[in-house]
């Protein structure tokens, strides 16, 4: 689901109109990195429900690819929007990192996988006072990373928002925390870089 808002981010980087910074969610810029492990499944243990990390893991996925009917039939909206509340935070530097590229007129995306109304939700929550060009949740669109089919959705996306010709080449990086997202990434052309579970966004913004 794309919140395209391109036109709105009017900085003055002359590559603007020809790289493109895409960032996954949880893990680089959020916390926890592994949401259903470290925070979901507690929280439904909170809720007193007696279910497997197998069983909270299936929902989870289901929601993820579009089909949140289990989800909300366990967990009323207003629980699971409580829930992120409690348990997502910022990663403080990796954050500031990602404000000073949008302060300085960077192009900067969004991408995750997690149902649509966590994904939404956690945009209000962190990302809708900040010029993002736009926002991809797998929930949203039914497909998920790292399938190739996802990383073409939003390539075709980005790439459809700029006019890419011989003299202006549209160059795409992705930050993301998984080597199998990563991998996705190249194999359509992007530029891949890793951030580790400790690692730091600001050293590898450094070339740009």
């Amino acid at each position: 689901m794309p919140l395209d808002k391109d036109e709105q981010n009017t900085g003055s980087d002359e590559k603007n109109s020809s790289r493109k910074f895409v960032f996954d969610i949880m893990g680089v810029l959020l916390e926890p990195a592994h949401l259903i492990k470290n925070a979901f499944h507690k929280y439904t243990k909170s809720k007193g429900l007696n279910m497997t990390y197998e069983e909270v893991k299936r929902l989870y996925k289901l929601a993820s690819r579009g089909d949140a009917w289990a989800l909300n039939h366990t967990f009323s909206i207003e629980e699971q929007r409580s829930f992120l509340s409690q348990y997502v935070y910022k990663k403080p530097k990796n954050f500031r990192a990602f404000e000073s590229l949008l302060a300085r007129g960077k192009r900067l995306y969004l991408l995750t996988n997690m149902p649509c109304f966590w994904g939404i939700h956690i945009y209000d929550a962190f990302f809708s006072s900040l010029p993002i060009s736009g926002l991809y949740i797998s929930g949203c669109c039914t497909l998920k990373k790292p399938e190739q089919l996802f990383f073409e959705h939003v390539n075709r996306a980005l790439r459809q928002q700029a006019e890419e010709t011989d003299e202006t080449k549209i160059e795409i990086h992705l930050f993301d925390d998984k080597d199998e997202n990563l991998a996705s990434a190249k194999a359509i052309g992007w530029h891949a870089h890793k951030i580790s579970k400790d690692g730091d966004v600001e050293e590898e913004l450094r070339e740009f």
